[in-house]
């Protein structure tokens, strides 16, 4: 009986031992998983932290860059409505253009023409100086005199029109105004346009604009010296025909008028 006790106490102690061991054991490694644990949580909050402020700057980004490509919906738009308004100006311009060429062109017939009816009557004039000088061909010759000065006139304006030909932007030159009676403005330097020695008329860049009239006897100047009376045969606003009986002067020549009557 008492072996058997003691046998029986042994295992008693044995098993306790064993028992406070285990649960020792089974604490500590409960306590490094409660470590574990704490430690997975911890980084696991810092890894959501993170996160989230990546997140934040990626929302932060994508709203610029919305806002970036609403700009630049705005800018291309723009763009675009001046490619198209630039378009349509260069489809005008190109019209406007053609019309100015066109008008060009007319202007360029319009002197060829009154080129050719200048020259016919140069030679109708020169034939009938030819023929002598009765009184029914002296009235021919001073009538197609006349009409010979008036058209040197109207070549010079038509000349003159040419020469200020419209721009590309549609600007015109402006039509002659209507004859209106003005003040003598006689004070500038002028400019011989035209010279035909065959019957001595000379055509100078002022007139009617400048008050001068048919009949008016003009006093030239050239070079600070006097040239001598000329005799106005007709007028335009811009230009008038003289007669003089002096030795003419030449196209490109300069002149002041001293007087007039």
């Amino acid at each position: 009986m008492n072996a058997l006790s003691l046998i029986l106490r042994v295992v008693a102690v044995l098993g306790a031992c064993a028992a406070a061991y285990f649960f020792f054991d089974v604490k500590g490694q409960l306590k490094d998983s409660s470590a574990k644990l704490d430690a997975a949580k911890k980084a696991a909050t810092e890894q959501t932290a993170a996160i989230t402020t990546e997140k934040n700057a990626l929302s932060d980004q994508v709203g610029k860059l919305e806002t970036e490509k609403r700009d630049l919906e705005v800018r291309l738009n723009d763009e675009k409505r001046r490619v198209s308004d630039l378009n349509t100006t260069m489809v005008q311009s190109r019209n406007d253009l053609a019309r100015i060429q066109q008008e060009n062109r007319d202007r360029q017939n319009e002197l060829t023409g009154l080129q050719s009816k200048y020259d016919s009557m140069q030679t109708e004039l020169k034939a009938l100086r030819a023929q002598g000088s009765p009184d029914a061909l002296t009235a021919r010759v001073t009538e197609l005199e006349t009409q010979n000065a008036d058209l040197a006139a109207q070549l010079a304006a038509a000349k003159t029109t040419v020469a200020k030909a419209p721009t590309a932007n549609g600007a015109e030159a402006a039509a002659p105004a209507a004859a209106e009676a003005k003040d003598l403005v006689i004070d500038g330097t002028y400019t011989v346009l035209y010279s035909d020695r065959g019957d001595k008329h000379m055509v100078l860049n002022l007139g009617e604009d400048n008050g001068l009239k048919a009949g008016m006897v003009l006093s030239l100047v050239r070079n600070d010296k006097p040239y001598g009376d000329v005799v106005v045969k007709s007028v335009r606003p811009e230009m008038t025909v003289v007669y003089s009986d002096k030795s003419l002067l030449r196209a490109g020549d300069f002149v002041k008028i001293s007087a007039a009557k």
